[in-house]
């Protein structure tokens, strides 16, 4: 018998409203995507219920809200779960062995902890811990610990023992399918945005930034649920019960990427002006975040502009869009604003390829006409005196740095190598890193804007676990910077269409890009997506494309689980298929249909959207008034009640 059998009548009502709703959603949906470029993550609030010894809390939770929206009643499930044989990598506070501890009864069967710190487990001990068995679950703690300073060096060489194990982790894994049923990965306050928890922690905090980008890629090859939970206080004894729920839930696990904050409005006796409870990352159009916020930004009119990456493709596109957007400042303000800044495009060999001698001399030409100095100059990210050495040439008159710079080291898990790791980190957000640190001596007070440029492989891409474990670490560092006050902006591109290698591809590749959910966009749109996400005023936005039909037919209602972490992520916007069945397995996705039907996520609702509130602060609520219609009751006349 089916454990929604007695409840069927009310799912098949439940059904039905759903049906009638997306019929209309779907359509709209795809309107408002149509030419769209910038889009938004965001923390919405989702409360859960605490998990239970038999594992039936979620379910219960379930089959009462179904049973109340058609007034019928609901007896709670029977059933109990099995225990689980668990490894454990501790992070050295004792955090995941507390966490086992206040366990539900009979959920946790054999249990191995290793304790040894992670730069001195090797490959080596891996191999020997996952391949003389299956282990149920695997949970580690160790990226909760935190260097042995906040010096840049400290949290670097931190974060590479975490991220040195944990590609040795995954690569075994992946080589040993079978041998871990699911796996959680802990990181503390990496995605706060909190002020007093950056000035406390100090760049630490970002230290564990790498973490969310590498399990998305990670989800993706290993094929297992993969479960990432930011976790807001280590040493609070009340937030235990909502870790162990998240870990031991079965039925959410690997579902959202997730955010544990401090689960009351009172902390030490004092109301919290922070985010309470649970979070999930979710992903928006940015269209109400630039009304809300409207940021306008130009030109800084004098001072140094640097461009790392300066001799490549986008660094040259950047400079052109700056020279640009500086012409149309000075038309719009009938000559009153006067360029006087400098670009400097930055490399190591300040050499242009034959590719892009082109927009080059476009640089050269609108600077030319605008009076403004531009030049290609050596410069190398490689280390910190040598990012030093630039800044003490060209502070205090840096307003403006973009970080374009990159390589790719792609490889899947299996043909993956740390060396790859090690090249991708030191161009990408090492680089970063030196830099924030050399902005922290050298004084430029008229620094205006500070762009790390990410990419939409952060939320994973196979064959790019390296890069997109950077990328989410630049994202990190922007979060940090803005919350001290200090600019930074994060930028998620997609796939350019008309510059670097996608200009020489061939139409086989091109068409297959092209005809995928997410098709190579124009310079144009880039730039347009680029603009509407600094109108945000957000510390990170994506920028690409939709292909509506396709998207709309590679997102599945029932897949593997780990599939539908990539479905939910962009469930706020592109509306996904009901449960095919009513089944145990599928009732979160049940839960998330009757949200959607009955108490859809708001993101102007207070204390749902924490970026949305902190960095966009809407209008306060206002009071309804009876004879004005709300806009947020749906009416579905089929329903019985």
């Amino acid at each position: 018998m089916s454990a929604y059998e007695d409840l069927q009548p009310c799912l098949e009502y439940g059904k039905k409203a759903y049906e009638t709703i997306l019929k209309k959603h779907i359509p709209e949906a795809a309107a408002e995507m149509d030419g769209h470029c910038t889009f938004v993550w965001d923390w919405v609030r989702e409360e859960m219920p605490m998990e239970n010894a038999e594992g039936t809390a979620m379910d219960d939770a379930v089959r009462e809200i179904v049973a109340n929206s058609c007034c019928q009643p609901f007896t709670k499930l029977k059933g109990s779960a099995a225990a689980e044989d668990i490894l454990v990598f501790a992070d050295q506070a004792g955090l995941c062995q507390r966490i086992l501890e206040k366990a539900p009864e009979g959920r946790v069967g054999t249990k191995k902890i290793i304790t040894k710190p992670p730069r001195l487990l090797t490959h080596e001990d891996c191999q020997a811990l996952l391949t003389k068995g299956k282990y149920d679950l695997v949970l580690v703690g160790c990226p909760l610990d935190p260097p042995k300073s906040n010096s840049t060096a400290d949290v670097i060489a931190q974060q590479s023992a975490v991220d040195k194990f944990l590609f040795h982790l995954l690569q075994t894994m992946n080589l040993n399918e079978g041998c871990a049923g699911r796996l959680a990965v802990l990181t503390h306050d990496t995605f706060s945005l909190v002020d007093d928890a950056h000035k406390q922690r100090g760049l630490s905090i970002v230290g564990g930034a790498t973490i969310f980008g590498m399990m998305n890629t990670a989800r993706q090859e290993l094929g297992i649920p993969l479960h990432v939970v930011d976790v807001e206080y280590l040493d609070r004894p009340d937030m235990i019960p909502h870790f162990v729920s998240e870990i031991f839930r079965l039925n959410t696990f690997g579902a959202n990427t997730v955010r544990q904050c401090w689960p009351f409005p009172l902390y030490r006796g004092m109301r919290v002006e922070r985010p309470t409870g649970r979070y999930i990352y979710r992903q928006f159009l940015s269209t109400k975040y630039e009304e809300k916020a409207d940021r306008s930004w130009d030109v800084p009119s004098e001072g140094i502009i640097a461009i790392s990456g300066g001799n490549g493709a986008l660094g040259l596109v950047m400079g052109t869009w700056l020279l640009t957007r500086a012409d149309a400042q000075v038309k719009a303000s009938g000559g009153e604003y006067k360029p006087n800044f400098s670009i400097q495009f930055m490399s190591r060999s300040a050499k242009i390829s034959d590719l892009n001698v082109p927009l080059w001399n476009k640089v050269q030409s609108k600077a030319a006409a605008l009076g403004v100095s531009v030049m290609q100059g050596k410069m190398d990210m490689g280390s910190q005196a040598a990012v030093d050495k630039f800044l003490m040439e060209v502070s205090p008159n840096l307003v403006g740095f973009i970080h374009s710079a990159g390589v790719l080291q792609d490889s899947m898990l299996p043909n993956q190598t740390w060396e790859k790791f090690e090249a991708v980190y030191d161009s990408k957000h090492r680089a970063a890193l030196y830099l924030h640190d050399a902005l922290e001596r050298f004084n430029n007070p008229d620094l205006k804007f500070f762009w790390v440029f990410s990419s939409t492989s952060a939320y994973g891409n196979m064959g790019q676990v390296n890069y997109s474990a950077s990328n989410t670490c630049l994202d990190g560092l922007a979060r940090h910077r803005r919350a001290l006050g200090k600019p930074c902006t994060a930028i998620h591109w997609g796939a350019w269409g008309e510059v670097g290698m996608a200009a020489t591809m061939d139409d086989v590749m091109r068409n297959r890009v092209m005809m995928g959910p997410m098709p190579y966009f124009t310079v144009a749109q880039g730039l347009q997506g680029l603009e509407g996400g600094l109108r945000t005023g957000l510390p990170e936005f994506s920028v690409f494309i939709v292909n509506t039909p396709v998207m709309f037919g590679t997102i599945q209602g029932d897949q593997h689980i780990s599939q539908r972490f990539f479905r939910n992520g962009s469930s706020e916007w592109l509306p996904t298929p009901m449960p095919s069945g009513f089944e145990r397995e599928n009732t979160y996705d049940i839960y998330r249909m009757y949200r959607y039907i009955f108490s859809p996520y708001v993101d102007e609702e207070d204390n749902q959207s924490v970026l949305w509130k902190k960095f966009v602060q809407p209008d306060p609520p206002r009071k309804i008034e009876e004879d004005e219609p709300d806009e947020q009751v749906i009416e579905v006349d089929f329903l019985p009640c």
